[in-house]
């Protein structure tokens, strides 16, 4: 009878552990942000047919639209010039990427003898790692790293070193002839030969957006001793077709979704790439569809937001896909196979190392499902959700993240030491945005 009783209670326990209770959360937070959306935007629509067909709502209805318009005109002082500029959306998204490399930059050579391209901005004491995306640049950091310098009281670049580096295959980065070399362990071995070429001893933090936190915590398995703290926003700890575009709040998974993205994955890899006349007509349609989408949907967005950059931003995330050629387009495809055969889970109870995670809780690329999932199996993690976020919270909302980063940044050693113990999962942030 003990032997029961005792068996119970391991079980009780286990269903009361960490975990479930952040996964409660996750499913209060999730169903409450995307019911709110939902119920906001009929409201609005209705708002708006009220307003449109009653001529004596038109003073409120011109009025809100005067002060979205103002707050949108004010943003578009900070866009970069090459955005404004002369040209198609595609040429001018390819110039500020070219125009806006970080200052320093050279080649490393990874432990495979690859010649792999690394930049870097700052001269601060800190120095921080960033993994990108797969197919992002470095200048989708840009709005968030500017609104640092607002948290910090002074330029960024006084207080941190940012480096980066294309993954191999692609950008500048030399491709490998072998698919199996584009591992998510791969990857993060790159990170690690990095900070041997740049002569450190550690990285004071390694950030994550996307890919990147696929690629932070791998390295932070391989390498806990080379790495202070992890900063991780929007990213899977794994199997990341799987999880993408499920259904939100994520109650279930739609197996179907992730056969169809690995379908048209090995169709771009075998179908498009392999053929050059081939590649050029599936450019042809996404440069369309991308110019299609940019000055409406993007645009709309942006003035909702009051930020004209997320156009140009959003742009050039999913421009660069065919704008560096077939093998580049093919190297996307191979990495996102390897995250999907990749998962760090089972390390996440292990790890030691401080963790904050950033999630949009609206994000349908990938959930905030896995985000929640990081922060109940790893041990000291605080989570900050963006009720209104997307997959790119951190360009609709950089304000929202910057000061939660400073904030961890920051933080000394013996902080950093029971992080996470008292405020693992705060209330989501950013109603307002909704």
């Amino acid at each position: 009878m003990s032997t029961h009783v005792e068996f119970g209670r391991s079980v009780w326990d286990f269903l009361t552990s960490q975990y479930f209770r952040v996964m409660a959360q996750y499913l209060v937070h999730s169903a409450l942000a995307n019911f709110i959306f939902w119920i906001k935007l009929g409201l609005l629509c209705v708002a708006g047919f009220i307003g449109f067909v009653f001529p004596l709502f038109w003073p409120l209805l011109f009025y809100w639209v005067y002060k979205k318009y103002q707050t949108y005109q004010e943003s578009r002082k900070k866009l970069l010039p090459s955005w404004t500029g002369p040209g198609t959306l595609e040429q001018k998204v390819l110039k500020a990427i070219e125009k806006n490399e970080p200052p320093k930059n050279g080649t490393f050579t990874s432990r495979d003898g690859l010649q792999l391209q690394w930049y870097s901005e700052g001269s601060g004491p800190k120095q921080i790692l960033i993994c990108n995306g797969v197919n992002c640049n470095y200048l989708l950091w840009k709005p968030l790293l500017d609104s640092l310098s607002e948290n910090f009281g002074k330029d960024w670049r006084e207080q941190l070193t940012v480096v980066t580096w294309d993954y191999r295959g692609l950008y500048k980065s030399e491709a490998s002839a072998a698919t199996a070399s584009y591992s998510v362990r791969t990857l993060s071995e790159d990170a690690y030969d990095l900070m041997q070429h740049m002569k450190l001893e550690k990285w004071d933090a390694v950030c994550g957006w996307s890919t990147g936190v696929q690629c932070a915590l791998e390295y932070a398995g391989l390498y806990p001793e080379t790495v202070d703290r992890l900063f991780l926003v929007n990213g899977s700890h794994g199997h990341t077709l799987h999880t993408a575009f499920q259904p939100v709040p994520q109650w279930f998974y739609l197996s179907l979704m992730s056969r169809i993205l690995s379908s048209a994955i090995y169709f771009v890899r075998f179908n498009v790439c392999t053929d050059a006349k081939e590649f050029q007509r599936f450019k042809a349609l996404w440069v369309k569809l991308i110019e299609l989408i940019s000055p409406t949907i993007q645009r709309l967005n942006g003035f909702l937001l009051g930020s004209a950059s997320l156009e140009y931003t959003m742009a050039s995330n999913a421009l660069d896909l065919t704008g560096h050629g077939p093998q580049h387009c093919n190297n996307v495809m191979r990495i996102l196979q390897a995250l999907d055969s990749h998962s760090s889970a089972y390390t996440l109870p292990e790890l030691k190392v401080p963790v904050l995670v950033v999630c949009g809780l609206l994000d349908a690329m990938t959930p905030a499902f896995s985000q929640y999932e990081i922060a109940g199996l790893a041990p000291k993690v605080k989570l900050v959700s963006i009720a209104a976020g997307t997959h790119h919270c951190i360009l609709e909302a950089p304000q929202l993240a910057s000061k939660e980063i400073v904030d961890f940044f920051q933080a000394d050693p013996k902080k950093l030491e029971n992080w996470g113990q008292a405020d693992r999962v705060t209330w989501p942030i950013g109603w307002y945005l909704i």
